[in-house]
């Protein structure tokens, strides 16, 4: 008789590093004061809404509307990767650092849903002028989406249940492609703008 060997290769685990928080501090105190910097600064132009279109010249409710999702979309982009990779290279026994980064954490995601807010006040402008469109439908379902994984976020990692943020945001993606899809977007449009059509 003859045995076969097997061989067996196994990918390498990437350990933390372990880090104590001032080493990530920079980068989240950072990220923190421009998002803040952004608010304050832009804070006519996030939610001045009609108002602030009428007083700005060829300024478009489209384009008005586009620029609210794409910043909303790089804004949880960024929080939300930023906070991932912080959190894997704190130390796990560092206590004090992993409250602090909690702190941080809820910080930076509030300030996105300020962001989220924008960027639903315009897109509601945007229908409330125009009426609805598929591509105006999906940015609706697309703010819905960012905000229920930043919910997610804030539910399980700034709870200290890491672990569970990976498989539930999973589940949440697979059931918002699975609703889109199975909702008639169509049907929506032509309700939605026959009844603006009946009143006028």
């Amino acid at each position: 008789t003859s045995s076969t060997a097997v061989t067996r290769s196994e990918l390498p685990e990437i350990v933390s590093p372990g880090l104590p928080f001032m080493s990530v501090a920079v980068g989240l105190v950072a990220l923190t004061g421009l998002l803040t910097l952004f608010l304050a600064t832009q804070l006519r132009v996030l939610f001045g809404g009609a108002s602030f279109l009428l007083a700005t010249k060829g300024l478009t409710v489209a384009a008005y509307a586009r620029e609210g999702f794409f910043q909303l979309v790089v804004a949880a982009g960024v929080v939300l990767g930023t906070l991932v990779v912080a959190e894997w290279l704190l130390a796990a026994d560092d206590a004090t650092g992993r409250r602090r980064y909690r702190i941080t954490g809820a910080i930076l995601i509030v300030q996105v849903f300020a962001l989220l807010v924008s960027a639903a006040t315009r897109i509601g402008l945007y229908v409330g002028e125009f009426g609805l469109s598929i591509d105006r439908v999906v940015a609706c379902a697309g703010i819905v989406f960012v905000g229920s994984v930043l919910a997610i976020f804030a539910a399980t990692t700034l709870r200290g249940r890491t672990t569970r943020f990976a498989p539930v945001t999973l589940i949440a993606t697979v059931s918002w492609v699975a609703l889109v899809n199975i909702l008639n977007l169509e049907a929506t449009v032509v309700r939605v703008n026959v009844a603006r059509a009946a009143t006028g």
